[in-house]
């Protein structure tokens, strides 16, 4: 695999399919929350939920609307119940939802809300509705990675994170309203690398004790990337000088230091 790049030095990611699924993954969650100025009280900031339902000016359709919805109830709990499970009392999390055409009030309130965060985390869901909510804050979003905001993607929290939303395009198949534009596909760029969740290899459960959850394993199995997509996909990149990390939902990529590791 080609080397990859960071965006920063100081930049601090955790690239997960589904959360902190196994005690490496837990492990380095609360290395990014010892980083935080009061790590007793880590303010966690979920935004550009990716399992809001897009609008009918993004030319989507009411069924669409309404699989997003019933989808992200379930998705929404398992996030919030992981995150408390694995750092406690200190966990303190708030959602700020993103929106693609922002008022003066909501960029400044966004602004606010990073500026004052400890984490930052992009939940999974559809991966061009987390994107399209994230776009009019790139600027202080890349200027507080870069500083060293720890950042926490899960699925398309993930794959954002990366060059490109290509990996959207397998399977989790994610809907992609035609009303998003020509530059839908690019990604935050915070690794110059794709992002693949999702990959065979989970048996769909999660191996945090007493929180195993038969939703959360029917939407993981649901979202598996299929091994021939993958292989594909890989052939294309290479030809492209395009790395790619394939992540199965035990894995994680942990970024600190300029380094990249698989855990």
């Amino acid at each position: 695999m080609q080397m990859s790049e960071v965006i920063s030095s100081r930049a601090r990611l955790l690239l997960t399919s589904a959360g902190p699924t196994t005690e490496a993954i837990q492990d380095g969650l609360r290395a990014l929350a010892h980083t935080a100025i009061n790590p007793k009280k880590v303010h966690i900031l979920r935004v550009a939920d990716g399992w809001s339902p897009f609008q009918w000016t993004s030319g989507a359709t009411l069924r669409q609307e309404l699989k997003q919805r019933a989808e992200g109830l379930g998705a929404r709990v398992w996030s919030h119940k992981y995150l408390k499970y694995v750092l406690g009392r200190a966990a303190v999390i708030d959602t700020m939802h993103g929106t693609a055409h922002p008022d003066a009030l909501t960029r400044w309130s966004f602004r606010n809300a990073v500026e004052d965060a400890d984490m930052l985390l992009v939940p999974g869901g559809n991966t061009y509705q987390a994107m399209n909510g994230l776009k009019p804050h790139i600027e202080i979003i890349g200027k507080k990675i870069k500083e060293g905001l720890p950042y926490i993607g899960e699925s398309a929290g993930s794959i954002v994170a990366g060059l490109t939303l290509r990996p959207a395009a397998l399977k989790p198949a994610d809907i992609k309203p035609s009303g998003l534009g020509r530059n839908a596909d690019i990604g935050l760029c915070f690794i110059h690398a794709d992002i693949i969740p999702h990959a065979p290899g989970s048996e769909g459960e999660f191996a945090i004790q007493g929180l195993q959850s038969a939703i959360a394993g029917r939407l993981l199995r649901h979202h598996e990337t299929l091994p021939s997509d993958i292989e594909t996909y890989r052939a294309e990149k290479t030809s492209e000088h395009v790395p790619a990390y394939v992540l199965h939902d035990k894995q994680a990529l942990f970024v600190a230091d300029s380094q990249i590791n698989v855990i």
